[in-house]
């Protein structure tokens, strides 16, 4: 995707976010207001921060596009976006010609000349964004606690733009977590069933009371003079009563 310089620090943002997740699910209203959504590639985020996809003039989305939302997702590095807006269509050849790309000619065999090819404009109006910024372990670990505490933890960044256009938006943050040290190894969890492996359940509900997310990761992490100089992490597997009561003894310090 083509990215150009932004006007703002929110749309700055914005296009960082989205240039390496080109793919959006664009979400419309059909004639019942049932929502309807497809993916679309974006082509080019322009100077304004409109976004630039290639389209169909026969689709009947074109005339749905007085409210539009689009979602990006990249769950390897847990970032999402969702966008709101609307659409115009665009029949530019000279504009159409300049975005031309190759992967567009199995919908569009006749490349720009193609006599259904249009360009499909969205203009946003407000944003929404989550995202995690340290590594997936540290994120996972955030979870397994939150699952065993039975409460949410805070994980990452929520960021609001609810006026990208007015010129004095600023970003309303709903939840902000610290850093978190990047930890190595992995914590065991059957994912298929959304369960902790019995051996780290113990551990973990000696400290989610006094610690959050974070926190944990980074007593798991860490070594420690409870376990002679060794980390939790190292440990748990082999080891798992003495980390237990690594656990235990950091529980009562913290709660004095």
């Amino acid at each position: 995707m083509k990215l150009h310089p932004q006007a703002t620090p929110e749309l700055t943002r914005i296009g960082e976010l989205i240039k390496d997740m080109p793919v959006a699910m664009m979400v419309t209203l059909d004639d019942d207001l049932m929502l309807v959504s497809r993916p679309m590639t974006a082509l080019e985020m322009d100077a304004e921060g409109s976004l630039w996809f290639f389209t169909d003039l026969r689709s009947t989305k074109l005339t749905r596009l007085k409210t539009v939302n689009l979602s990006f997702a990249d769950s390897g590095s847990s970032s999402y976006l969702s966008l709101s807006g609307q659409g115009h269509t665009d029949t530019d050849a000279a504009r159409i010609q300049a975005l031309w790309t190759p992967l567009a000619k199995p919908w569009f065999p006749d490349g720009p000349a193609s006599p259904n090819l249009a360009l499909l404009k969205f203009v946003p109006s407000a944003a929404e964004s989550w995202g995690a910024s340290a590594s997936r372990m540290v994120r996972f670990l955030a979870l397994v606690a939150s699952i065993v505490s039975g409460k949410p933890l805070a994980m990452g960044d929520h960021d609001i733009y609810p006026d990208l256009f007015s010129g004095t938006d600023v970003p309303t943050r709903t939840d902000r977590s610290p850093s978190a040290p990047h930890t190595q190894g992995a914590f065991q969890f059957d994912l298929s069933e959304l369960t902790l492996q019995p051996r780290l359940r113990p551990v973990l509900a000696e400290l989610v009371d006094v610690m959050d997310g974070w926190t944990l990761a980074s007593w798991f992490a860490h070594p420690g003079e409870a376990l002679a100089g060794r980390s939790a992490l190292s440990m748990w597997r082999d080891h798992g009563p003495v980390v237990v009561q690594a656990a235990r003894q950091q529980r009562c310090a913290m709660k004095g």
